[in-house]
């Protein structure tokens, strides 16, 4: 009677596909460049032309994109402790898209870039950025690939989203896939209606960021589990604040007579109240005893 389970550990079938401790590590590395990046350009916002890869141009371009890493501290912090690959499986193709295309975005306008700057911090700065993003997406590919290649199932989570929430969750994503699309692949067409004055580099650089989010975004209502989303709720709620404080500090930037300066405001306002309704429904449910395959509540 033993025999099935015992042949089920040894192929690696019946237990969850565990996270290796590579990707782990990399999730590790990568929330110390993000809060490198962060101070870069969500508080020395004024001085991208002396401390960052690139001089950004206007400042609410630099604070805007600084915004999306300093948010991204609160998913891939709790990812490096993570123990299954289900639980950071969305994460890790969010911060491949992120990667890729940034690296996209460094290649195509390298000249834009303080690789042969006279400001030694400034050359510095480019130069451990085309460090980072030339080998972050094919390390991550590979270990990607690796995941996928481990023995083990990816059980479903039991605390799933109630219906609204879900449909929420899909047009938020439906909204970051489009916002990213143009941003990335389009620049020049989305700034004759985005809120501000964008250059196509940096176009390019925020709309990576809206391409990888769209990803997290829907994994959300497709996993379809609370326990899961958690950390993407959280970090949905601190983007929607940290978007907010930037059009505070740079209203004067903002062409406010644009009807997209506007929706861009509700997207993160929307952002803010999603991210509260499912950190309330998560709460809910570990009251009510709920839990995802009888799995501990780690990451």
């Amino acid at each position: 009677m033993c025999t099935p389970n015992f042949i089920g550990q040894q192929s690696g079938e019946g237990r969850a596909r565990p996270a290796l401790v590579p990707l782990r590590a990399l999730f590790l590395v990568a929330s110390g460049l993000v809060v490198l990046a962060a101070i870069q350009l969500f508080v020395l916002t004024d001085r991208t032309d002396h401390f960052f890869a690139w001089t950004v141009r206007p400042p609410i371009s630099a604070a805007a994109d600084g915004a999306f890493y300093l948010a991204a501290v609160l998913v891939l912090v709790p990812a490096t402790g993570a123990r299954e690959w289900r639980r950071v499986r969305s994460l890790a193709f969010t911060v491949l898209v992120v990667s890729t295309g940034k690296l996209a975005a460094t290649v195509i306008h390298a000249s834009r870039f303080h690789f042969h700057s006279p400001d030694a911090t400034a050359r510095v700065a480019a130069w451990g950025w085309l460090a980072v993003y030339a080998v972050v997406p094919p390390v991550l590919f590979a270990l990607i690939v690796a995941q996928l290649r481990l023995r083990g199932t990816d059980p479903p989570g039991g605390l799933a989203l109630g219906s609204w929430l879900r449909l929420v969750a899909s047009v938020e994503a439906l909204a970051m896939s489009g916002a990213g699309v143009s941003l990335f692949f389009a620049p020049s067409w989305i700034a004759r209606a985005w809120p501000w004055t964008l250059t196509t580099l940096t176009s390019r650089s925020i709309g990576a960021w809206f391409l990888g989010i769209a990803v997290l975004a829907w994994a959300v209502p497709l996993e379809n589990d609370l326990d899961r989303a958690r950390w993407v709720f959280f970090t949905s709620v601190a983007l929607g604040i940290l978007q907010f404080v930037v059009l505070i500090r740079f209203g004067d930037q903002i062409r406010w007579g644009r009807p997209l300066s506007w929706v861009y405001v509700a997207v993160f306002a929307s952002f803010i109240g999603t991210g509260l309704a499912g950190t309330i429904a998560w709460m809910e449910g570990r009251r009510s005893g709920g839990h995802p395959s009888g799995a501990p509540s780690h990451p």
